[in-house]
């Protein structure tokens, strides 16, 4: 059918033009993939009754005279010698080719060959732009050994995004449940654990922004955000709190309204991750993101449905008196805070990004006794301020540098710094950190 196809659409584009080429050792299939094997050109996306249609770095070409052994989803090396006709796929003598298809990874459930015919027998579920056109070909493979699936992506022929198929690991390619987001007439925005932020199609059922969906789908495209087309949804009831003043999607309502308004993006899409309720004090802490900014955002939404956290008072602070922020301390190493309260704490589960000197804030509630204090971080956001206008240094800068002035002052101390204040001279340019008792001055 598909042969015909290609023959039918000959007609729409044309007569074959021929253009010569030399003998070309074609081993660019590297570009392909990133399980690394023999070199090859490329993948095998459907095999005629005398030829064999293979995409490589040319494009699609459809290669006459090729091992009659060779099967969908195989990698091929060829070097062919004569014209490539020019239409469309292109045409040429594959005479001088051989199978390099790889074996399984060790421990893998399925052959890089075998996920490629299986993300080609998933993708036949997506109509290709044109009947005439019905190409599907493999543009890139990766192998993750730690789940052992296979990413295949694969293009569509009228389609302007790749899609990704996931192979092997979990068969059924499910969500548990993500929060309903966003939506509209085309799309439902749903985090998903397994590829961050999803826009669906196709979700038959009557869901409210807030809602908790669970969602099947076998594959995303490559566009921002991704796209999949969803089945079997259906709606995961929320748990219920007995005491709230709000329920959880009231609270992730108020709570997207109220970082929407606060957001300086001109066209934010904001995501729920996650919801927790706090019944010491009848909150729910919501913690969300911008998908185009990548900004995280943490609220605290009262029984008013008012964002507690926003009105804290940051005019002074017991740190630093340089353009107070709101901040919970200093990082002093690795996961330490210095937070001029409880002197240092280890957090676990900060912003993998934090640097020593870095201003973070962080949401936590219970402060285990300890030394240094340990704590559990339910969120976290680096706010480091810039440097003041014509300074030589950042504070952050100052910070580093009164560290090491302190760690070369006493260097078989087991202690980390703890900084107690900062402070800018903007009329000499000059730093003051005080670690502890001791003040540097840092031009």
């Amino acid at each position: 059918m598909k042969k015909w196809l290609f023959l039918m659409s000959l007609l729409f584009l044309g007569s074959c033009q021929s253009v010569p080429f030399g003998l070309n050792e074609n081993t660019g299939g590297d570009a392909f993939t990133t399980y690394e094997y023999e070199p090859f050109s490329g993948f095998v996306s459907d095999v005629y009754e005398s030829s064999a249609l293979i995409n490589i770095d040319h494009g699609l070409i459809d290669f006459s005279n090729m091992p009659s052994e060779i099967e969908v989803g195989d990698r091929v090396r060829i070097s062919f010698n004569g014209d490539i006709a020019e239409s469309f796929p292109a045409q040429a003598d594959g005479t001088r080719s051989e199978i390099v298809s790889p074996p399984a990874p060790e421990g893998a459930s399925y052959s890089e060959k075998e996920a490629i015919q299986q993300a080609l027998k998933q993708a036949e579920e997506f109509p290709p732009g044109d009947e005439f056109l019905d190409y599907r070909y493999t543009t890139f493979t990766n192998y993750l050994a730690e789940n052992d699936v296979w990413e295949i992506s694969l293009h569509i022929f009228g389609e302007e995004d790749e899609r990704v198929f996931q192979i092997g690991g979990d068969e059924e390619m499910e969500t548990d449940w993500g929060y309903l987001s966003a939506k509209d007439e085309h799309f439902a925005s749903i985090f998903t654990e397994r590829d961050g932020l999803v826009q669906f199609t196709n979700l038959t059922i009557e869901a409210a922004i807030g809602d908790r969906i669970h969602v099947d789908y076998d594959a995303t495209t490559r566009s921002l955000p991704p796209q999949a087309n969803g089945s079997n949804a259906k709606l995961v009831p929320a748990e219920t709190v007995d005491g709230a003043s709000l329920s959880e999607k009231e609270a992730i309502q108020a709570a997207l309204e109220i970082a929407q308004n606060q957001s300086g993006s001109e066209n934010p899409l904001l995501y729920i991750t996650a919801a927790n309720y706090l019944d010491w004090e009848d909150s729910w802490g919501i913690s969300l993101s911008d998908f185009y900014t990548d900004e995280a955002h943490y609220l605290l939404i009262n029984s008013e449905g008012q964002d507690k956290r926003a009105n804290r008072d940051c005019e002074t602070h017991p740190l630093t008196d340089f353009a107070p922020t709101c901040f919970t301390g200093f990082v002093t190493e690795n996961q330490l805070i210095s937070d001029g309260i409880n002197g240092l704490i280890s957090f676990s589960g900060l912003n993998h990004s934090i640097e020593i000197g870095d201003r973070i804030d962080v949401v936590y509630f219970l402060v285990r006794e300890s030394y240094p204090a340990s704590s559990d971080a339910h969120f976290s956001k680096i706010i480091t301020p810039p440097k003041p206008e014509g300074a030589s240094l950042s504070e952050k800068e100052a910070i580093q540098t009164a560290i090491a002035r302190y760690r070369e002052h006493d260097p078989k101390t087991d202690f980390p710094p703890i900084i107690t204040f900062t402070s800018y001279r903007e009329s000499d340019d000059v730093w003051e950190i005080t670690i502890e008792d001791e003040r540097y001055e840092i031009e």
